[in-house]
């Protein structure tokens, strides 16, 4: 019997029970981890809060849980402050580096910030008044 076969007998000989709640156990604590999410709602008149001036609009990830994102908007946001203020910039947080773009109105920005980690990542667009 060949090395193939021999591999292809054992595994038919693994119970599926086995199989089954070891898959089940991955699923039931939400998505894959390196799966791109978009996590929850944001914005005024959602269930999230505003930090301030600053209102999330989107938040979506890879490789990170969606709680770890929404811990890591806040220390963004905070990160921000401490580097100029309500229009300081954040390059780098907990390990990850950031870029970001804005778009400025009259009394308020709209930014986009992305901030990567090996193959993790977390994106937002946020409005930040000024």
């Amino acid at each position: 019997m060949t090395r193939f076969r021999a591999a292809l007998a054992l595994a038919a000989l693994v119970p599926a029970t086995v199989v089954l709640p070891a898959a089940a156990v991955a699923t039931a604590s939400g998505p894959v981890a390196s799966a791109a999410a978009t996590c929850g709602e944001f914005g005024p008149g959602s269930s999230h809060k505003s930090l301030g001036p600053m209102y999330i609009e989107a938040l979506t990830t890879k490789g990170v849980s969606c709680s770890t994102a929404e811990s890591f908007a806040h220390a963004y946001y905070e990160c921000g402050l401490h580097h100029g203020g309500v229009k300081g910039r954040c390059t780098s947080l907990e390990g990850y580096r950031c870029s970001e773009r804005r778009q400025y109105g009259f009394d308020s920005f709209i930014g986009k910030s992305r901030c990567t980690k090996g193959r993790d990542s977390i994106s937002e667009t946020y409005t930040q008044s000024t």
